[in-house]
């Protein structure tokens, strides 16, 4: 299971510190701390918004810092939209954010050892500093909270209690057929840790698509570990955790309007076949005034399987789905991210005349078994 999962082992030991002089005055703005070393490592960090702060940072390894500028999955605030600028007081950077309950929010790096602390009207709440293993290329940032009670929400879909506290998480989505409670990775990778203590909420978001490891074990802290040579850590610092949600939607972007249909009662399960089990289906919640708006149809309305295909037993789909929209259900065929390598099917030919297909390092076609084989 872990050689199909492809897990990763993370370095024990051997890990560094980055090291940058104190000093902004190399800067062209001061909204922006940019510092860099003699081995090409960068570390930037910034307020995007009076309540997201920003981290990141790269090796010496990264020769186009791809990600310093691009997110696959965040849209960038514009940086201007805060007011914050860094200070130089001796050997320590600072840099305070109004929030809107006007909170004053302060984060102060230290350069001996790459750490930033976190205060909210000059309480201490947080602190985390950045790891690097270069022999590995491994980076890591650790968290540590300065509260004894305190809960950790989110991290995605995971089969783990809604306080993730004391657990362990990986990110690197699988088909994971014989999942059960405590079972990870899954699915989908969601590295967005929420964080609440007296009355501070905060999210940290990890925004890498590299195999990742969050880790909550060790009480008070959360250690991120990433496989790459670049990591992005967005600190969101909310009032409430609709505020926080808010600010995760305006980084995220918001879904487009839903059909009003979608918003009503889904039927799907695995699976009716043949065609007249779907009319019977969609019968009964009618006949027992049970609403319903939408039918799902598995993979057993496919030839064998094969996507963008009806089977034998669903010769009369355009029949069914007429019948089906005349008593107001819409019908959603699923479709599989997997086409069956078979010469003569149509979606396996267009596919190979129109290079779609995933291919690896050696050119080859990357077939996998799935349903049709």
């Amino acid at each position: 299971t872990q050689k199909r999962l492809n897990i990763k082992k993370i370095p024990s030991n051997k890990w560094s510190y980055p090291v940058f002089e104190p000093k902004i005055a190399d800067n062209t703005s001061t909204h922006q701390l940019v510092l860099k070393n003699n081995a090409n490592e960068k570390l930037l960090s910034e307020f995007l918004t009076n309540s997201i702060f920003k981290i990141y940072f790269s090796t010496n390894s990264v020769e186009n810092n791809f990600y310093e500028k691009f997110s696959w999955t965040l849209k960038q605030p514009d940086s201007e939209s805060s007011n914050a600028n860094w200070a130089q007081e001796n050997s320590q950077l600072k840099i305070t954010s109004t929030l809107q309950n006007e909170k004053n929010v302060t984060f102060s790096y230290d350069s001996s050892n790459a750490s930033f602390v976190s205060f909210q009207n000059d309480a201490k709440e947080f602190s985390f500093v950045i790891k690097q293993h270069k022999q590995k290329k491994w980076l890591s940032i650790e968290i540590e909270i300065n509260k004894e009670n305190f809960n950790v929400f989110g991290l995605g879909e995971q089969t783990a209690p809604m306080d993730k506290k004391g657990k362990r998480f990986i990110f690197w989505n699988t088909d994971n057929p014989l999942y059960k409670t405590g079972t990870t990775p899954l699915y989908q990778s969601w590295p967005i840790a929420i964080v609440q203590f007296d009355h501070s909420f905060y999210a940290f978001i990890f925004d890498n698509p590299a195999y990742t490891e969050i880790d909550l074990k060790d009480q008070g802290k959360i250690k991120y570990f990433v496989h790459d040579f670049e990591l992005n850590l967005y600190v969101l610092i909310g009032s409430s955790y609709k505020d926080l949600v808010q600010q995760i939607a305006d980084l995220s972007g918001t879904i487009y309007p839903l059909p009003k249909w979608a918003l009503g009662y889904q039927q799907s399960r695995y699976s009716y076949t043949p065609s007249n089990q779907v009319r019977e289906i969609a019968k009964s919640f009618r006949d027992k005034n049970i609403p319903c708006d939408v039918i799902y149809l598995d993979i057993h309305y496919m030839d064998h399987y094969k996507c963008f295909t009806f089977g034998e037993e669903f010769s009369d789909y355009k029949s069914m789905i007429k019948e089906l929209h005349d008593q107001g259900y819409k019908v959603v065929p699923i479709i599989d991210p997997g086409i069956k390598k078979e010469p003569g099917y149509f979606a396996f030919d267009q596919g190979i005349q129109n290079n779609y297909f995933i291919r690896d390092s050696k050119n080859e076609l990357i077939t996998i078994k799935v349903w049709p084989g």
